[in-house]
């Protein structure tokens, strides 16, 4: 028998965190509203100012005063989500690493991907939706030229487009 009784067991004092896909849709959305939501089924009345009207002036020519319009969109929260996990008190005293940590960390990734994923499924409610489409490498530019032309006869405001393309 050689010396493997003084070979010791090593134990990683840091924990294995698993690849995680990237998180696509949730980081485009507008959260401008997050903090006047309390709780499930809230509904927060979102109020805009209609669109304003440009006329051409010609001088000593009367000016048309338009009065302005509103509209109201109404955002409802009919999503609840929740994770809960338990760990013995023995265990988290006694774990290295400390488990606890390391386990918030993917039980937050998690609900962020349900998250994701949901906001992914509106997709079709947006409007317009494209068909998938057969790009060669000589066409990418043209079909990327006529999502954005697409978008501009649309008036879909520039700071707010994205395109997620898959690998």
């Amino acid at each position: 028998m050689g010396l493997e009784n003084f070979i010791p067991e090593v134990w990683s004092a840091k924990l294995f965190v698993r690849l995680r896909k990237n998180l696509v849709h949730a980081s485009v959305i507008n959260r401008d509203y997050e903090g006047e939501i309390s709780a499930f089924g809230d509904t927060v009345r979102i109020n805009e100012i209609g669109a304003i009207d440009v006329g051409t002036y010609t001088k000593n020519t009367a000016i048309t005063v338009q009065n302005l319009t509103s509209a109201q969109k109404m955002l409802t929260i009919d999503q609840a989500k929740y994770f809960a996990f338990s760990v013995d008190d023995i265990d988290a005293v006694q774990t290295k690493p400390k488990v606890i940590d390391g386990a918030m960390s993917e039980a937050a990734y998690s609900i962020g991907d349900t998250i994701d994923q949901h906001i992914a499924g509106l997709y079709t409610q947006a409007g317009n939706s494209v068909t998938a489409l057969t790009v060669s490498v000589g066409a990418v530019l043209l079909n990327l030229s006529n999502m954005q032309l697409a978008l501009d006869e649309a008036n879909v405001p520039t700071g707010g487009r994205f395109l997620p393309i898959p690998p």
